[in-house]
């Protein structure tokens, strides 16, 4: 996920693949928690592709979740 800040401070980021290990990072919370909050919407959300959600997946995890408040850098 790249993240960019604005001279307004708004902030706009690129939506990329991301794994469990990296959503649970973003969330602030375990893997374990991350798929427990993740169940109820798993018919909505589909199968992982291999590690990664893709794109669609991870949009639809951060509608049904919120943004998650931590930003990655690096």
């Amino acid at each position: 996920m790249k993240t960019e800040a604005h001279d307004n401070g708004d902030i706009s980021f690129t939506l990329t693949p991301l794994t469990t290990s990296q959503l649970s990072g973003l969330y602030g919370v375990t893997r374990k928690t991350l798929n427990k909050w993740l169940a109820p919407f798993s018919s909505v959300i589909g199968e992982k592709i291999g590690r990664f959600y893709n794109v669609a997946q991870v949009k639809i995890i951060f509608n049904r979740l919120g943004v998650p408040n931590e930003t990655i850098r690096g």
